[in-house]
């Protein structure tokens, strides 16, 4: 027999209630043995955009791992991921996006793959093998994503390092085009923005920062009306600038996690692709000291925006409307007869249940 659910948000709306399936909102009285949970704010499931791995799986070519990676992001809340790559070999790179592919013929959470890499600045490069970086001509784009147009739904560049007509040649495909890892300046982020580009990645990293005579990367994005990733685990970007983020551009902010294999294991010796890591404090850096993603999970991300001062329902949107919006796609409805898949969050933004397809899981 299916389960009867409900949650009562006092504040909010009052009493949602359903099955495996949404069924109403109000209007409905719990009978005893049904699942009543009490929560703050019931939001969809997360989305992230922007994840290299967690709990010692990467994004790899290797489809049951890939799997098992959405399985864990099913664990902590997210029901969409975009896998991103790092920068790889040319081998690897293609036997993942092989791998995506038959993933993404099975699984309706993988939304597709992100390249990150290998066109971006060597002097901006972070966590990414330099030496695996190059320019990007056009015909060297379409011999890389040419033919994996299905599975490759964006791509980081560095504006600086393609010839010009790769982002309106990419745009034109239907891969949306993000900028980061660049020493670009706010004119050329600008014109990148004009020939197509639509997202910047992890704003404030890897880029130039706000100067008084030259506002940079993040103020091109926000004057251009670009969609704007943010890591928000306080290691990564201030809480002061994450706040500015949302004062200038609320509705355009997605909060990812940028977590990378060892997010979920603790302390210890890692590995981003071919770079070796450490994590001390749940805080990843290369040899060199560079932040190698982070450890962070979504829901975490949420609950620390809030923290910040960050109104919840900006918040709770940076995470689950905004992400699908900024790649062209429908986001997840609360609405009658939408799927039970849910979140419930307490008044101090603490997820504290999950429900897919009506089954109720507290954590």
């Amino acid at each position: 027999m299916t389960d009867v659910w409900s949650v009562d948000r006092p504040g909010e709306n009052g009493l949602l209630w359903g099955d495996t399936l949404i069924r109403g909102s109000g209007g409905f009285t719990p009978a005893a043995g049904q699942k009543s949970i009490q929560g703050a704010f019931v939001s969809p499931l997360l989305a992230d955009t922007h994840t290299h791995g967690r709990g010692g799986m990467a994004v790899l070519p290797d489809s049951e791992q890939l799997e098992q990676l959405l399985e864990g992001y099913l664990a902590c809340g997210v029901g969409a991921v975009q896998l991103s790559t790092v920068t790889l070999n040319e081998n690897d790179l293609r036997g993942t996006l092989n791998a995506a592919r038959m993933v993404r013929a099975a699984r309706t959470e993988l939304l597709g793959l992100h390249l990150e890499g290998p066109f971006l600045s060597a002097v901006k490069h972070g966590a990414h093998d330099r030496d695996l970086l190059r320019f990007g001509t056009l015909e060297q784009v379409k011999l890389l994503v040419g033919d994996y147009l299905d599975v490759v739904t964006s791509i980081t560049l560095d504006p600086r390092s393609v010839d010009e007509g790769v982002i309106g040649w990419l745009v034109s495909q239907g891969v949306t085009v993000a900028l980061g890892h660049t020493e670009a300046n706010y004119a050329e982020m600008v014109a990148a923005f004009e020939e197509g580009a639509t997202v910047l990645t992890h704003a404030f990293n890897a880029m130039n920062q706000i100067a008084a005579r030259e506002p940079g990367p993040v103020l091109a994005a926000i004057d251009c009306g670009a969609w704007i990733e943010v890591i928000a685990d306080g290691h990564h970007v201030h809480p002061s600038l994450v706040r500015l983020l949302f004062d200038r551009a609320p509705a355009r902010v997605v909060l990812v996690s940028d977590s990378m294999p060892a997010a979920g294991l603790g302390d210890g010796a890692a590995r981003l692709g071919g770079i070796a890591v450490t994590v001390q404090d749940n805080v990843a850096r290369t040899v060199g000291g560079a932040l190698a993603g982070s450890t962070l999970t979504l829901s975490d991300s949420v609950s620390n925006v809030a923290s910040w001062g960050v109104d919840s329902t900006l918040a709770i949107n940076a995470a689950t409307v905004n992400p699908h919006h900024a790649y062209g796609l429908n986001a997840p409805s609360l609405n009658p007869g939408a799927p039970a898949n849910l979140l419930v969050w307490s008044t101090d933004m603490e997820l504290t249940h999950i429900l897919r397809d009506g089954r109720v899981s507290a954590l």
